[in-house]
């Protein structure tokens, strides 16, 4: 029953941000556009890389790999640049064709993960990183089963941005 359940000692869960980004486990950013989800995935990756702690919680130290599907090159160095911060123990890549959906895509983004070997990746947003529709199980099934793929042969957490509809 649930009651004994709850009283197993189980060693505690580890964690890349405090209970909210777990060890080789996955987390979304569900945001309106514009709301400001890239600048948060850039102070992500700083805070992972550095150790410092994140929005006041606290951070385990690893590498963490961005990659940007929306913004070209110019635009993220700026972004980088305006924070007046470190960025040591990053990895940046943009890109506006890989698509996750399609093999060319993965073993793309493979070959940076083998080159990295980063402890986070962070994709933002979900939305460009594929060519089906993301509310189709069918186009995101290969999708999810990639990223399954990357956390069991790297050891690293996945964290994704998506933008939410218009209704929202």
């Amino acid at each position: 029953p649930a009651n004994l359940f709850m009283l197993s000692q189980l060693p505690d869960v580890p964690f890349y941000v405090k209970d909210w980004l777990p060890k080789q486990g996955k987390c979304m950013l569900y945001a309106p556009a514009k709301s400001g989800k890239s600048h948060l995935c850039i102070q992500l990756a700083r805070c992972i890389g550095s150790g410092e702690t994140f929005l006041d919680i606290p951070t385990t130290q690893g590498s963490a790999l961005y990659v940007q599907f929306e913004l070209g090159e110019e635009i993220l160095q700026g972004r980088l640049k305006r924070t007046g911060k470190d960025y040591e123990n990053v990895f940046l890549g943009t890109t506006f064709s890989m698509k996750l959906d399609s093999p060319g895509g993965q073993r793309y983004l493979w070959k940076a993960l083998e080159a990295v070997e980063p402890n986070v990746l962070i994709l933002d947003p979900k939305i460009k990183m594929i060519l089906g529709d993301e509310n189709e199980s069918v186009a995101m099934r290969p999708v999810c089963d990639f990223f399954d793929s990357a956390i069991e042969s790297f050891g690293c957490s996945i964290f994704i941005t998506d933008h939410s509809g218009k209704d929202m």
